[in-house]
């Protein structure tokens, strides 16, 4: 990771200092579920905030696109684990749940 010059770093300082504001004026419900966030609530958090509402916004829609990609990412992760175990599964001479196979064919119980 590169090593970030003192303009970036208060840059980055300023921002994550927005970020919380924005999240410390949102009720816990706002905070557990984004989906209530209709206009007023938005403009109430940005007044308490210091923010605009589009800084909301944006905000909002980044959390909901990492938390989607999460989710993908979850999902993809599943199905590493599924195709490594069927590979496990194989290597042990076991078949689709139908017992051993023995060196000629024939399923062992």
């Amino acid at each position: 990771m590169p090593q970030l010059d003192e303009e970036q770093s208060k840059q980055m300082e300023k921002e994550l200092k927005r970020t919380e504001s924005i999240i410390d004026s949102m009720t816990r419900e706002e905070r557990i579920d984004h989906r209530i966030l209709n206009a007023n609530r938005r403009r109430r958090i940005a007044r308490g905030s210091g923010t605009n509402v589009a800084e909301v916004n944006k905000l909002i829609k980044q959390y909901t696109e990492m938390r989607q990609m999460m989710r993908q990412l979850g999902e993809l992760r599943n199905v590493w684990r599924q195709r490594s175990e069927r590979k496990n599964d194989a290597a042990d001479g076991r078949h689709a749940g139908h017992g051993r196979i023995s060196r000629n064919g024939w399923r062992r119980r």
